[in-house]
């Protein structure tokens, strides 16, 4: 019983996403934790001279089930990655600044409640249905005075 559903509620996640236009954010809400391991992790890369801030990634894996999703926030500098290579249209992600009350007018899916039941196969099916959808991670260990943040993320397609 517990399997059908889960089925039926990942299946209404993935019937949601794939209906959703790319130009219909996809809002992900979730518990970043900052210590190596299995869950999501959250790590803040360097600042250079090619970055307008740091690099911010979200590492949602865990070993025992071979589950591996990067989401990736890049602020670049455009004068510098000119230099470098073509600009590309998500090299400027957006960080927003909202009102706790903003989380009543969407319905962001909880990666808190749904990574822990998938399976690798329903991870990878999660993954695809993102590709070309414009993201927004909500952490709720970043919550502050009633302000969230969104942060705009791509979610890398890789070889896991």
């Amino acid at each position: 019983m517990k399997k059908a559903i889960l089925f039926i509620t990942m299946s209404l996640v993935f019937n949601i996403l794939c209906a959703q236009t790319t130009t219909e954010p996809v809002y992900l809400i979730l518990t970043s934790k900052t210590t190596e391991g299995d869950g999501i992790v959250k790590s803040i890369g360097k600042i250079d001279s090619l970055h307008k801030t740091s690099p911010i990634f979200y590492h949602v894996s865990t070993k025992s089930k071979q589950i591996y999703l990067m989401f990736m926030h890049f602020n670049y500098n455009v004068s510098q990655l000119t230099k470098i290579r073509k600009v590309k249209a998500n090299d400027q992600q957006e960080t927003l600044t909202k009102s706790t009350s903003f989380l009543k007018t969407i319905t962001p899916i909880d990666l808190d409640i749904l990574f822990p039941k998938w399976t690798k196969e329903q991870s990878l099916a999660f993954r695809d249905s993102l590709q070309g959808k414009k993201i927004y991670i909500i952490d709720r260990s970043e919550i502050k005075d009633n302000q969230i943040e969104l942060l705009e993320v791509t979610c890398i397609k890789s070889a896991f």
